[in-house]
């Protein structure tokens, strides 16, 4: 059930992501990294169903968490990440896709293999309030840090300091909704709502919706996403081993398993270098 709950999820965001971005792209520059974005962005009826499908996505990835470890949902998520630069490429640039699709392919392989091969510990331990409280202070002092060292880059260097930034937050957040997963799963939601993670849930989610939607409408996915998709679970991963203490060993031994995990990466990296060109290609031609 988990891994059927973390397709759904992948699906979801990508669909999400994809809609999304189509409609903040919209929305005027100056508008970026301000609350005028999302007051804009609600008055648009498709932006509104892409924020359902993200819903519905947290809800799969919620639901996959609780039973399921971050070293488990997070490859099946990334790999949900690439399919909306192939939904850009198809629908932008027909002419390559063969190579993407089958790119896509290989690395739908070598996700399976991990998930064949791989041992994998969870815990439903709840990290303590002083994660919170380190979590909390870091993501609001990031953001307004950003804010103030993004104002002067402009172009492809906007749009990687954007992605990085992205990447960087989604990570924690997806550590949190784990968090948050695991405290329900011990004392059922009512009980949870002593506990930091809920909470912290809410606070990031919030900034999480704003630096998005920024990226969204101030860069193409082909810059932002490629960025997004190592970042967001490299980070999750992390921190689900460094604090939660999850673990992950091979049935065929260590080196086995740096293998699968680097070929994974570089499959979810070439695939979004890919679609990013056939993106681009498009623009180009809009242009």
């Amino acid at each position: 059930m988990v891994y059927l709950l973390a397709i759904c999820a992948a699906v979801l965001f990508s669909l999400a992501a994809f809609v999304q971005h189509r409609e903040a792209q919209k929305a005027p520059a100056t508008s970026a990294l301000k609350l005028s974005l999302l007051s804009r962005l609600v008055k648009r009826p498709i932006w509104i169903i892409g924020v359902a499908l993200d819903l519905l996505a947290f809800v799969a990835q919620f639901l996959a968490l609780k039973d399921g470890s971050l070293l488990l949902v997070q490859p099946i998520l990334a790999f949900g990440l690439t399919s909306t630069l192939v939904l850009e490429a198809v629908f932008g640039a027909r002419r390559g896709f063969g190579r993407v699709a089958a790119l896509s392919l290989l690395s739908a392989a070598a996700l399976a293999v991990f998930l064949l091969t791989t041992n994998i510990t969870s815990t439903s331990t709840v990290p303590s309030a002083t994660w919170g409280v380190v979590i909390g202070v870091v993501v609001v002092a990031g953001f307004f840090a950003f804010k103030w060292l993004v104002a002067g880059l402009k172009g492809r260097s906007r749009g990687v300091a954007m992605g990085v930034s992205v990447g960087l937050l989604h990570g924690v957040a997806t550590f949190v909704i784990k968090a948050a997963a695991n405290s329900v799963s011990i004392d059922g939601f009512l009980g949870s709502l002593d506990s930091w993670p809920l909470y912290a849930l809410v606070a990031v989610g919030a900034i999480d919706l704003v630096l998005t939607q920024s990226a969204f409408q101030s860069s193409p996915l082909s810059v932002t996403m490629p960025v997004i998709t190592v970042l967001e679970p490299t980070v999750a991963m992390l921190m689900g081993v460094a604090i939660l203490h999850e673990a992950v060993s091979s049935r065929f031994g260590g080196a086995f398993l740096a293998t699968n995990l680097a070929a994974m990466a570089l499959a979810a990296l070439v695939i979004s270098v890919a679609a990013s060109r056939l993106v681009e290609a498009a623009e180009e031609e809009v242009v």
